[in-house]
């Protein structure tokens, strides 16, 4: 799966999680020649590939190799949701909710776990630690969203995502994949405003509409 991403004027090649690695999404090369550089100046002047020869100079070959992963697109909304396509292949969905269950979705908090030199605050909240229930179910986009899709559920009063994942079966039964592709549309998007390093109150109100008109065509017809 390729990831988009925005011309990287705004984001630290250093200290950002912008690699798509489940396991550390953080560069791990030596520091010193990339040290204080946006991801812009990995990229040819056009911003449309990379600069392989620059990559070749400064990143270990897993490095190199997550980089050249990311395509490069000259967009101006770098949220927009072109994930809903990616959506309809159950593959991607179920295992993003396999890896959640499992304890193992890469979270700020699981990263620690794992020895990953980040704090365990949610990057887009600032204000609570970034859990696996957090991330899908409590942050401030996932909050409003669920209060539309799972408006009997009271997603607040859990503190796991297994707990409220059988809740959810437990009241959710004709809406169940409307609800799957919800949660992994929510990580999808907090993964690109991470990587964008954008998050507003318009960023808000236009992902969650996003999200829930690609919850309404993934529902089964009535």
């Amino acid at each position: 799966m390729r990831w988009k991403t925005d011309p990287g004027q705004t984001i630290d090649i250093i200290g950002q999680s912008w690699l798509m690695d489940d396991h550390n999404p953080f560069i791990t090369s030596d520091p010193v020649r990339i040290a204080n550089m946006k991801i812009s100046t990995l990229m040819s002047s056009d911003h449309r590939s990379w600069n392989v020869k620059m990559l070749n100079d400064c990143f270990n070959e897993r490095d190199k190799r997550c980089i050249l992963n990311i395509q490069v697109c000259e967009i101006t909304e770098p949220d927009q949701p072109y994930w809903c396509k990616e959506a309809s292949d159950p593959s991607k969905v179920l295992n993003l909710i396999w890896r959640a269950l499992s304890n193992c979705l890469p979270t700020k908090v699981i990263l620690a776990r794992k020895r990953v030199p980040v704090d365990n605050v949610c990057p887009i909240c600032k204000n609570n630690d970034e859990t696996i229930i957090h991330a899908l179910v409590l942050f401030p986009v996932a909050a409003q969203c669920w209060q539309i899709v799972l408006s009997g559920v009271d997603c607040a009063i859990f503190e796991d995502f297994s707990q409220w994942w059988k809740e959810f079966l437990s009241v959710c039964i004709s809406d169940r994949r409307a609800v799957v592709v919800v949660c992994w549309g929510l990580y999808k998007v907090r993964n690109t405003l991470v990587l964008n390093n954008k998050y507003t109150r318009v960023n808000i109100i236009n992902t969650l509409a996003k999200i829930i008109s690609c919850t309404m065509e993934s529902s089964p017809k009535r």
